[in-house]
């Protein structure tokens, strides 16, 4: 299962999903310490009512972007946006009051960034922070924009900053130079979010009624199962064109079809002729099969 952001300590989602499954439908369900969220998100995707609260700013971040529907095409646009924006920004008018008038966050910073890591972050996180001083964007799009940002810092190995292991709160660093490109860092933070979050939302929303599938085990291939798998759940119908049984199968709508298809080893004759399809190896390379 893949997060929208890591964080130490996390609760396995099936501990979480064993006990909501016991409750009644349309519960409500008080977590007072969210954490990264696992419990109130397992609570909203089961159907349930979910409060959350916690004392760190960083876990209220993380669970309002991953339980609050906003439209990803506009947090792609806006990342944009702010890359473009941010990166014709001098350093002398980013100035971010919360490091400016601290010594101490200061010399934390200069001791575990490098210089050119530190000017790219501060015109990103500037650029935010005028971001929401002018309403240019929602709330959850610029706390989504955070997140983005946060990722590069918070992680096992050393990417914004000189440090492995803040993710897991025991950083310590590795280097004093870094070559480390934050805008193409953020842009492919952006990236992955999207993919993490958008996977299944329309199934999770109730926005799609039939799945359709051609081939693959789309729910193993998918990186939250237990997500997708409460959305496939969900849908009126699904139906699976495949060569052979697997997996997505088992997890299926109130109706569920499994349609034969010929594989790409199976002999296909149309009026006497031999038909044949293409197929892609392992190599990917491109070649024709007639079957045997």
């Amino acid at each position: 299962m893949k997060y929208i952001h890591p964080f130490p300590a996390r609760m396995a989602p099936d501990l979480a999903m064993e006990s909501i499954r016991k409750l009644k439908s349309r519960s409500i369900i008080l977590d007072p310490m969210i954490g990264s969220g696992t419990v109130i998100t397992e609570a909203l995707r089961g159907g349930h009512t979910a409060i959350g609260y916690d004392l760190d700013p960083l876990a209220i971040l993380l669970t309002k972007v991953a339980t609050t529907p906003f439209d990803l095409g506009d947090f792609n646009d806006a990342g944009k946006d702010l890359i473009e924006i941010a990166q014709t920004k001098r350093i002398s008018e980013c100035v971010l009051p919360w490091i400016d008038s601290d010594n101490e966050t200061s010399d934390f910073l200069c001791y575990w960034f490098a210089q050119q890591q530190r000017n790219s972050l501060r015109k990103l996180a500037f650029t935010i922070l005028s971001f929401r001083e002018e309403k240019r964007y929602s709330t959850i799009i610029l706390d989504a924009l955070k997140v983005a940002l946060s990722r590069l810092i918070i992680t096992k190995e050393m990417k914004a900053s000189l440090a492995r292991d803040t993710a897991h709160s025991r950083p310590h660093r590795v280097s004093l130079t870094n070559e480390f490109d934050v805008f193409d860092g953020f842009k492919k933070s952006i990236s992955t979010m999207i993919s993490i979050l958008g996977r299944s939302f329309p199934l999770l929303q109730g926005k799609a009624k039939i799945f359709f599938a051609l081939g693959g085990n789309f729910l193993s291939a998918t990186p939250d199962t237990t997500y997708t798998a409460e959305a496939l759940r969900r849908c009126k119908l699904t139906v699976h064109v495949s060569t052979k049984l697997n997996r997505s199968h088992l997890v299926h709508g109130e109706e569920a079809l499994i349609l034969p298809c010929l594989s790409r080893s199976d002999k296909d004759v149309i009026n006497g002729v031999e038909q044949f399809v293409s197929c892609e190896n392992s190599m990917s390379a491109v070649q024709s099969s007639k079957g045997v």
